[in-house]
């Protein structure tokens, strides 16, 4: 049975058939963390109307569902479904100048 799990991160990209988010930076490797999650009809979108909405920079929170196991090959296997994408901020958010 698939786990319900949480990430929330800056989505990365959104498109019409998927949303990635990056979860943790790496400055010192110069690396980003990304996840992927493909979207449906069956996705719960929350303090936005439309996943268009939505832009690079933005934070969100993820509920997915996980399903892990192992491959012919004995490598680790994951398959992740959205079930509720939660939008927190935009990227400008508390970014305001004093002035």
């Amino acid at each position: 049975m698939p786990r319900l799990k949480e990430v929330t991160g800056q989505v990365g990209f959104v498109r019409p058939a998927y949303l990635t988010v990056v979860y943790r930076r790496d400055a010192e490797k110069n690396m980003d963390h990304e996840m992927i999650f493909p979207l449906d009809e069956d996705v719960a979108l929350q303090n936005k109307r439309e996943f268009r909405e939505l832009r690079s920079g933005d934070t969100v929170t993820v509920t997915y569902e996980e399903k892990r196991w192992v491959g012919e090959d004995g490598g680790e296997r994951a398959k992740r479904k959205a079930t509720r994408v939660r939008f927190i901020r935009s990227e400008s958010t508390g970014l305001r100048s004093g002035g």
